[in-house]
């Protein structure tokens, strides 16, 4: 079987407050572990952070100056989910995991229930879609009134940035953007999402900068990772195949326990997929359920984002049938095909998630490596793992056991 959780507590405000030397805990934080959500931290030195309308240009266009011209770009740098003036003061600061810096969510599940993610094509499918956009602006001060903006990904990783993140212009609807746009009533509105989360080859980090008039300004920005979910996280939903093996009691006593927590307010959904592989039965290794999250204007705008294994054609197909709104699913490394005592290494048995441990407030990612062969879960996985840098994954020796599995030498739960 596998579980689909919840995050016990928000992503954005535990990183702030436990990676930050600068920030404590207060009643406008949550501390890693705590089961009540809160909007994300501010900046400390930032002194306005009140809520204000992002399509309001005259938001922040008093604090560019009216004598001379002027061109500003930032994005929610503080990370409380709306777009403020405090953000733009810190338009310009070097984007850290700590704070500040603006995050861009990986638009990776299905909003409009066409069968295809979100970010695979150029639309805007609908609010709910529009809502995992993160909100950019553009605002100018003094500048001629048909003065054009033009964008572009600029520094490091330019080329790679413009392929995986795509932008979005705002007014009355959502366009992507196709060339230089006119400034309009001296603001403009950007939503950005990603086409794919960092990697090996790119650290999900970008400097976008516009241009306009002979003005440059610029902010950076990254994509939010994709994390994994401890065993001791909420759990919301129960995946469990049947048909391949007789297992009809154990449904029943899974039954049994969620009318009962049911009962007691803490309701499980049991999700039961039919099938007659045998692959498929094994729930627990046929994917690994994980989620990315920014901050929104009402709280923590999450995604669950479901990661397929790698275990051949004939297995492994029920992960993609749950691309939903809210889910999305991806794909990283190829079936190996391996043997000699090795051949389950890319079962997701392999790929475990600890609690929180000091350093690393979401835990880190472990997984099981055969010190007599030198083969390990596949490397491309261990590799996007690492690259999206807050779950730093380690090898444990797993070569004594027969299917070499983590998950068979140690497990968390939550039991309160």
């Amino acid at each position: 079987m596998r579980l689909c959780m919840r995050p016990r507590s928000s992503l954005l405000p535990g990183l702030l407050c436990v990676l930050s030397s600068a920030c404590a805990p207060d009643e406008g934080t949550v501390a890693p572990g705590d089961d009540t959500s809160s909007s994300s931290a501010t900046d400390p030195t930032t002194t306005d952070s009140t809520p204000t309308d992002p399509t309001d240009p005259t938001t922040t266009e008093a604090t560019t100056g009216d004598d001379e011209p002027g061109l500003v770009l930032f994005g929610d740098a503080d990370r409380d989910g709306v777009l403020t003036p405090a953000d733009l003061a810190l338009a310009a600061t070097p984007w850290r995991w700590e704070g500040p810096g603006a995050l861009v969510l990986a638009n990776l599940d299905d909003d409009d229930g066409d069968g295809q993610r979100d970010a695979d094509d150029e639309l805007v499918n609908g609010a709910e879609d529009a809502a995992d956009l993160a909100r950019l602006r553009v605002v100018g001060t003094a500048l001629p009134p048909d003065v054009a903006v033009t964008l572009a990904f600029t520094g490091a990783h330019a080329g790679t940035c413009a392929a995986a993140l795509r932008v979005h212009v705002g007014g009355e609807g959502w366009s992507a953007l196709a060339g230089p746009v006119q400034l309009g009533d001296g603001a403009l509105e950007l939503g950005l999402e990603a086409t794919r989360f960092a990697g090996p080859d790119w650290p999900g980090l970008c400097t976008l900068t516009a241009s306009a008039a002979g003005l440059t300004a610029s902010t950076e920005l990254r994509v939010a990772p994709w994390l994994m979910l401890s065993n001791a996280a909420e759990t919301g939903r129960l995946y469990v195949a049947t048909g391949a093996y007789a297992n009809h009691g154990f449904l029943d006593g899974l039954s049994a326990v969620a009318t009962e927590l049911t009962g007691l307010g803490r309701a499980i959904e049991v999700v039961t997929h039919p099938t007659a592989l045998w692959r498929d039965m094994w729930m627990q290794d046929t994917m690994e359920i994980g989620y990315t999250e920014i901050p929104g204007p009402g709280g923590a705008q999450r995604m669950h984002v479901v990661l397929r294994a790698n275990r051949g054609p004939n297995a492994d197909k029920f992960p993609p049938t749950l691309l939903a709104p809210g889910v999305g699913v991806l794909e990283v490394g190829d079936f190996r095909g391996l043997g000699g005592g090795d051949e389950w290494a890319d079962w997701y048995g392999n790929l475990e998630v600890s609690p929180p441990v000091p350093g690393y407030p979401l835990g880190r990612v472990y997984y099981g490596h055969n010190s007599t062969s030198s083969v390990s879960l596949h490397p491309a996985v261990v590799d996007f793992i690492a690259a999206q840098e807050l779950q730093e994954p380690f090898a444990v020796d797993t070569s004594w056991l027969s299917i070499k599995h983590v998950d068979e030498i140690f497990k968390t739960i939550h039991l309160s």
